[in-house]
């Protein structure tokens, strides 16, 4: 893997990787040893402006102005110098990368860089005084704005119950209507005849009046 590509999955994000002209100057006078970084800074690093040519100052002073107070460029420092180190860990937000046992690794955040952060989160957190109120309600005032005032509203159509109506006697179902036309009709009762009393006979007549069913 490319160092390009070790600093990127490492800080997840793209980089660009840079040198200057100091440091390449101290390889270059270190001689042999250091030919490769030389190369390398040579073929692979754009070059940032150290601000110190044409003279040469030390590599450590050269990339600590560069970053200078407040790391507007915002740069990453990669490198094995502990005196480099401490220069650039002394500003707040500039995270320094180093290579040990073959290596790379991304360092902890500075003593610096936690106490800027915890600074930052007490002033987002600080509450508003008295005095601000007034002076914030004063301006809103004069700009026109003013606070709304909350509408009452009716109750939700939604949630509201409707109100139940009373049920009306029950009809009979169906069924039970086919059931009352299929049961059988009852017979009509025959109405019970009386015998017709017996009529005085006639003079000189005997007449016996038989019921019509008996004969």
């Amino acid at each position: 893997m490319q160092v390009k590509e070790m600093i990127e999955k490492i800080v997840q994000g793209e980089v660009i990787l840079m040198s200057t002209n100091c440091v390449r100057k101290e390889l270059k006078f270190l001689g042999v040893t250091c030919n490769r970084a030389l190369s390398f800074a040579n073929r692979n690093c754009d070059t940032a402006n150290c601000h110190d040519r044409p003279i040469i100052a030390p590599p450590s002073k050269c990339i600590s102005t560069i970053i200078g107070p407040t790391n507007p460029g915002r740069f990453l420092v990669c490198t094995l110098d502990e005196g480099l180190l401490n220069l650039v860990e002394a500003v707040p937000g500039v995270p320094c990368l180093t290579i040990s046992y073959a290596k790379m690794s991304l360092r902890s955040p500075s003593a610096a860089s936690l106490a800027s952060v915890a600074a930052r989160n007490a002033g987002l957190r600080a509450p508003v005084t008295s005095e601000e109120r007034k002076l914030l309600v004063s301006a809103k005032e004069q700009n026109g704005i003013k606070k709304k005032k909350k509408k009452i509203k009716g109750p939700n159509p939604l949630s509201v119950k409707k109100a139940v109506k009373p049920q009306s006697q029950a009809r009979p179902s169906a069924a039970a209507a086919a059931a009352d036309a299929a049961a059988p009709a009852e017979a009509p009762k025959r109405k019970a005849r009386r015998k017709p009393k017996d009529k005085k006979k006639g003079a000189g007549e005997g007449v016996a009046l038989v019921d019509a069913d008996e004969s």
